[in-house]
C-alpha cells in the first residue's frame, strides 16, 4: 500500500536494523524523511540504502532509557527536517534472557527502563512536536506507533516483562 508521506519527517528509534530498518525504509520509499536512531548498532547503511533511494535520512544515536537523549532525538528531526509527524518506539527488547523468577531487582529495573521508561520518555517529547501540538500523552494518537515485538523462548515471561507487569 502506498501512503504519501511527503513532507513528513518520522523518528523510528531502533531504526537501523531488522523491524525498525524495514519500517525506517518503508516510510522512506513513501516519502517521509526519517531519523533513523541507534544506540548500539550502527544505523549507516540503513541511511545509506534511503538515501540511495533517493530518500532523506539522518542517523542519530540515543540511548532511549536517557531523557537529555531523548530530547536531543527530538531536536534532530525537528532542526534537521523541519518538524516531526511520525514517531515509531521501535527500540526495545530483552535485557537479560532469564525468567522473572530469577531476575535481580536492578535486572527488572533494566527491563523496566528499556521497555516501558522509555516509551513514556519518547512520546512526552514528541507529543508536543507534532501536527497538533497538544502536548497530551494520548496512546491512540495516530502519528505514534508503539512496536511490540514477541520473540524467545520463554514468552509468558517476556510478554510479562515487556507490558510492565510481574
Amino acid at each position: 500500500m502506498k501512503i504519501d508521506l511527503t513532507g513528513k519527517c518520522a523518528i523510528v528509534t531502533g531504526g537501523g536494523t531488522g523491524i525498525g530498518r524495514a519500517i525506517s525504509i518503508g516510510l522512506a520509499e513513501n516519502g517521509a524523511s526519517v531519523v533513523v536512531n541507534y544506540s548500539r548498532s550502527k544505523a549507516e547503511d540503513t541511511v545509506a540504502e534511503i538515501t540511495r533511494m533517493g530518500g532523506k535520512a539522518c542517523a542519530a544515536q540515543a540511548d532511549v532509557t536517557d531523557e537529555v537523549q531523548v530530547i536531543s532525538l527530538v531536536e534532530t528531526a525537528v532542526t534537521t527536517f523541519s518538524g516531526l509527524d511520525i514517531l515509531v518506539a521501535n527500540a526495545g527488547g530483552r535485557t537479560i534472557d532469564a525468567p522473572s523468577a530469577d531476575l535481580t531487582r536492578d535486572q527488572w529495573a533494566e527491563g523496566i527502563d528499556l521497555n516501558c521508561t522509555s516509551v513514556f520518555l519518547r512520546v512526552k517529547h514528541a507529543a508536543p512536536r507534532l501536527p497538533d501540538g497538544s502536548g497530551r500523552f494520548r496512546t491512540h494518537h495516530p502519528d505514534i506507533v508503539n512496536q511490540r515485538p514477541v520473540r524467545g523462548h520463554s514468552r509468558n515471561d517476556y510478554l510479562c516483562r515487556r507490558q510492565g507487569r510481574a
